[in-house]
Parts: C-alpha cells; structure tokens; sequence
C-alpha cells in the first residue's frame, strides 16, 4: 500500500522541479486515493519515469499508466494536450519521437487541415460492405475494400 509519507515526498519533488501544481492537503489527498492500492516500490519506480520523461506535474492517471503499461524507450510517440510548437494551438499534440520536445497537433502533424481530415474519414465511413451473395466472392470483396481504405489515406502521416 502507498503510504502518505511516500506521496508526500514525490509530491513536493514534483512541484518543485515540473511546472503546473502547487502542492497541497488535497492534491496529496487525490494521489494517495487513486494509488493507495499499489506498493511503495511501484509508485516510487514509476514517480521516477513520469520525473523523467514529464515537464509538468503528472497526475495519478500518468503515474497509474507508468505502472500498468510502462514507458520506457521502445515507447514511439505519446499524446498529450500541448502547444503545438508549430501553429501554437493548444490541443492534442503528438511528441514523436519521446523526450524530442516537438510537439505536433494533427494538421501540422498530416500536413491536412481538419476540414481534409474529416472528409477522409467521411469518405471511410462511407465505404459500405454488403454481404456478399457467395463465400467465394468474400476475400475479393475485402480486398477491394482495403484498396479503397488505402486510396483515402494515402499520404496520411507519412513522413
């Protein structure tokens, strides 16, 4: 079980170093409810990856997902809401690869604006699958449906 002095310590390391929260009674109060449940060891072992990999205060669902699925250097990319250093917006954003500090929201990412991007998913949604009259016809039938698929989003997130 994570103890209070655990959490209390992480806490305050985190609000000193990471940017975003101030520490307090209810903060601490939040993280030891959701991570009660796990030991010392994981919350401190994954307190450290979020110390890492983070630039602002984690919350106990990052700390929960370092624990269950980890992230360590074979991670790709992550989504976060972020500025994006491109356009400045503020929204979803991928950082790709981790820890480069490029973050991209979707239409600086494909190069699409969100007007192309949901007409590309329109058009997919679109493609109807009829079942077909013989087996045989089956494997055709999807692989004319995959062709289509591929037609749409050709060009998407190539890089």
């Amino acid at each position: 079980m994570a103890s209070k002095e655990l959490l209390t310590g992480m806490l305050k390391l985190f609000c000193q170093t990471l940017k975003g929260k101030q520490f307090s009674p209810e903060l601490l109060e939040g993280f030891y409810q959701a991570l009660r449940i796990y030991s010392d060891k994981q919350v401190k072992d994954a307190g450290y990856k979020c110390l890492d990999s983070m630039d602002r205060v984690p919350t106990p669902f990052d700390v929960i997902q370092r624990m269950e699925k980890g992230e360590d250097e074979t991670s790709r990319f992550r989504l976060e809401t972020h500025k994006c250093t491109e356009c400045g917006a503020v929204k979803l954003c991928i950082e790709e690869p981790i820890n480069c500090g490029v973050w991209q929201c979707r239409p600086c990412y494909t190069g699409l604006s969100d007007q192309e991007i949901a007409e590309k998913f329109r058009r997919l949604a679109n493609i109807s699958f009829r079942p077909p009259q013989d087996p045989k016809d089956e494997t055709e039938q999807f692989n004319e449906l995959a062709h289509q698929a591929r037609e749409i989003t050709k060009g998407d997130y190539e890089r």
